[in-house]
């Protein structure tokens, strides 16, 4: 819910981060539908510093997947290697 404020210190650190990935990936994989690709990746590589930076390991991994792929409509062979 993007009205809830996420920065209320009653709320558990890993729980900020977490919605900050999740809601990073939305945007991303909605500017990706779009045709948006460039600004995408760069959503798509924030998300997964993000998900690095607070070891949340499951979102570092769907990140990577979904940059992968990103690359794959981008027709960017060595990034995606």
């Amino acid at each position: 819910l993007y009205f809830l404020d996420q920065t209320d210190p009653r709320h558990i650190v890993s729980k900020r981060y977490e919605q900050m990935c999740l809601g990073l990936l939305h945007q991303a994989k909605i500017l990706s539908g779009e045709g948006e690709y460039k600004l995408a990746e760069k959503l798509f590589r924030k998300a997964l510093k993000v998900a690095f930076d607070a070891e949340l390991t499951q979102y570092a991994v769907i990140c990577a997947r979904l940059l992968r792929n990103q690359y794959v409509e981008m027709r960017k062979p060595a990034h995606y290697k």
